[in-house]
């Protein structure tokens, strides 16, 4: 069972989001890339893969982070409203939002090790 965590309105909206969209963009632009160019049948079968897993990750991440968002509207637009000037209160997270939260931040750090290898000289 996933353990309890601390997390505000602000650290969703200025952190787990962003990771979520930038890990996004990488699946769309990078991997795709990666995947049109490659030669090697078991390579593109790999990176055809790599893109599936990703994009099953990431739908699973936004489902639950849609849940949490609007489970706390309320705390999500006061935070919005007031700018940078509120964190918002501590969430309580169910299980699944936990897992997805976590499994936000894993997979922002293995699609920044798939952008540096994609960027390493051969």
């Amino acid at each position: 069972m996933p353990q309890s965590m601390q997390i505000t309105p602000r650290d969703i909206l200025d952190d787990i989001l962003p990771k979520v969209k930038a890990t996004e963009r990488v699946v769309n632009n990078t991997l795709k890339s990666m995947l049109e160019a490659a030669d090697d049948s078991a390579e593109r079968r790999r990176l055809e893969n790599q893109v599936m897993e990703f994009e099953l990750e990431i739908t699973m991440i936004m489902m639950n982070l849609e849940h949490l968002m609007n489970r706390y509207a309320m705390a999500f637009q006061e935070v919005t409203d007031a700018g940078h000037r509120r964190s918002g209160p501590v969430l309580e997270l169910d299980q699944h939002e936990v897992v997805a939260i976590e499994s936000a931040r894993k997979l922002y750090e293995r699609i920044q090790e798939v952008q540096r290898a994609d960027t390493s000289p051969d």
